[in-house]
């Protein structure tokens, strides 16, 4: 999975390090922790591409949070909210499973 974050930095004095830093969809699932279909839904939703197929990092993630917020506004539901306490759960189990 190394190779498939990289940066196409410019030659060029002033810009953001952010901006240039890209990976596969494959990576981008997998830093989001869903499955690489997911992806394609959020491509077809608006997810911003490049041409050559790959995802610029700091604009998908913009994408993603705007895509979040608005989901939360229309649907009352906080995606976020829940998976992180699912993890918490999850977490909260095996903690107890380790104490047996």
């Amino acid at each position: 999975m190394a190779g498939d974050i990289s940066q196409d930095l410019p030659e060029a004095v002033l810009f953001d390090e952010e901006h240039w830093t890209t990976c596969s969809k494959t990576a981008w699932a997998a830093h989001n922790d869903v499955e690489p279909p997911q992806v394609s839904r959020w491509i077809a939703h608006g997810l911003p591409v490049r041409p050559d197929g790959r995802l610029n990092m700091w604009e998908a993630g913009k994408w993603l949070d705007d895509f979040y917020e608005e989901y939360k506004r229309c649907t009352g539901r906080d995606i976020k909210a829940e998976k992180l306490r699912k993890t918490m759960e999850s977490l909260r189990m095996r903690i107890l499973e380790l104490d047996l």
